[in-house]
């Protein structure tokens, strides 16, 4: 429900791009659509209001799959507040955090530096 396109817009542009294809992608919304089809597979998908525990949880099984040093996480929402309450989930547990405000300026961000996860 982001201005102009919503985060399955987004979710099909990181993953038509062969930059960002291999971006692991975590859906978060306030509509209950895991049901959804889509051509693409994301980690997990929640709805708002977000349990920290399961956040991490997820985070946490992507982040051993990868096992890089610094996992950075790409947070993508339209309400600041929101991308904030993320921010307070995971400043303790060792992401790095980029914030995007919707899908245009993420796609900005993810051409200078390349996120590990995507939160959407």
């Amino acid at each position: 429900m982001m201005p102009g396109q919503d985060g399955w817009n987004v979710l099909d542009k990181l993953k038509k791009d062969s930059h960002t294809r291999d971006i692991p992608v975590i859906m978060i919304s306030v509509l209950d659509n895991a049901n959804i089809d889509s051509i693409w597979t994301v980690e997990d998908y929640f709805v708002k209001p977000l349990d920290k525990t399961d956040l991490i949880e997820t985070l946490e099984r992507v982040r051993k799959s990868m096992k890089p040093e610094e996992t950075t996480i790409l947070v993508i929402d339209d309400e600041e507040k929101d991308r904030e309450l993320i921010h307070s989930m995971l400043d303790s547990e060792g992401f790095g955090i980029l914030d995007a405000s919707g899908g245009k300026e993420a796609i900005e961000i993810i051409q200078k530096k390349q996120p590990d996860i995507s939160t959407v």
